[in-house]
């Protein structure tokens, strides 16, 4: 009997069940907030502008004025109280300073003026060259944003220009989504540290490559544990994170082996499916002890593709995050027969309109070194018919 592949999209739709956001809620100083996920929406209690204000560096005058001298008696710069300008005045004024409210106002730029830009003293009169309309070069008061408008929505991750711009209308704190806890568990007797390798061993790399991927994703990972093949240690090591993570990714042990200790030792718990797909086509998912469990292949680039395809999107439903990957029509270089039955992955580097891969053996980890996409080929396509997911 042949090997029942599940379609991809069944398998995904399956991983996007496995979460539900987190319910707890962390209050963080704005600026503290980078990188995490706001629970709710933030409204601004500040307008912006402030106050009304100059868009550029030069004179402040009253256009129904017709003469083109004006005397000036007095400066206003950035973080000053705002001066009247009575008729035939004018006041010198920097970008940012307050302006007044009053309609028949405007800026005339310095360049449109007799004297020359930069630092100088107070000059007792100005000549304007260029007579302005109402309000030219004046951002009035609220015009971006009014107090109680929406600056940012729930779902979004905070970056430096949402923080900017929650700062800028005045709210000091945000509440968002805990960073999700995961927990880490590379398995295999073949696997050690460095430093302890012995005959018949390789580095684990797994463990700590799933720990990055985690911590570039935003999440607290709890550092990447190593268990053997003896199914006690494995669920001794697993029964630990799930008491203190909020989701649980574990590499190796899921394939046909005799040794498979992921599969024995979770059996009757977890699911464990071949989809179609290369690399990657054993998978494992499902709650363990109510937490998330998302059990991938042990090859490095199987793991690799997978937790760029499945173990990301169980981290989005977690913060209740919004996951869309950019996905763009591209060609990989190179003979590529098409394969009927499975989607096939390469990592590649995109440099401007080119693709680069190395190839996609499931054991090749430096072919990984640099990658910044995912090539996703669909079944019966060749490399021509590529679409890259940028990551």
């Amino acid at each position: 009997m042949g090997v029942v592949l599940i379609p991809m999209s069944e398998y995904l739709s399956t991983i996007q069940k496995l979460a539900k956001p987190l319910e707890k809620r962390v209050t963080l100083a704005t600026e503290e907030a980078a990188g995490f996920v706001l629970a709710e929406d933030v409204t601004a209690t500040l307008p912006i502008p402030r106050f009304t204000n100059s868009a550029m560096d030069g004179f402040l005058v009253r256009t129904e004025d017709a003469d083109a001298t004006r005397r000036v008696i007095g400066d206003v710069p950035a973080g000053a109280t705002a001066l009247s300008v009575g008729s035939g005045e004018a006041v010198r004024i920097m970008t940012g300073a307050p302006t007044g409210d009053d309609e028949g106002l405007a800026v005339v730029p310095v360049e449109d003026t007799n004297l020359e830009p930069g630092p100088q003293e107070l000059p007792r009169t100005v000549e304007v060259h260029r007579s302005p309309k109402a309000q030219a070069n004046i951002r009035r008061k609220a015009e971006d944003v009014c107090v109680g408008d929406t600056v940012v929505r729930a779902g979004q991750r905070l970056d430096a220009s949402a923080i900017a711009a929650i700062i800028s209308v005045g709210v000091p704190t945000v509440t968002c989504y805990p960073r999700p806890v995961v927990g880490v568990i590379s398995s295999g007797d073949e696997l050690a540290a460095v430093d302890k390798l012995e005959e018949g061993q390789i580095p684990d790399s797994n463990g700590p490559m799933i720990e990055a991927l985690a911590r570039a994703e935003h999440c607290d990972v709890v550092r990447a544990h190593h268990s053997s093949d003896n199914p006690s240690d494995f669920l001794e090591i697993l029964d630990d994170l799930a008491s203190r993570c909020d989701l649980v990714v574990t590499t190796g042990g899921v394939s046909a082996g005799a040794f498979d200790v992921v599969k024995e030792a979770t059996a009757g718990s977890i699911a464990f499916v071949k989809v179609a797909q290369q690399p990657g086509k054993p998978q494992g998912c499902g709650l363990w002890k109510g937490i998330p469990l998302v059990c991938l292949p042990g090859n490095p680039v199987s793991s690799w593709v997978s937790f760029h395809m499945y173990v990301r999107e169980v981290i989005a439903c977690l913060t209740n995050t919004p996951h869309e990957l950019v996905k763009i029509p591209m060609s990989i270089d190179g003979p590529l027969d098409p394969i009927e039955e499975r989607t096939r992955f390469f990592p590649v580097r995109v440099e401007g309109d080119r693709v680069v891969s190395k190839g996609a053996g499931s054991h090749r980890i430096g072919s990984l070194v640099g990658m910044n996409g995912l090539a996703i080929v669909p079944p019966g396509h060749t490399g021509h018919d590529a679409l890259v997911m940028l990551l």
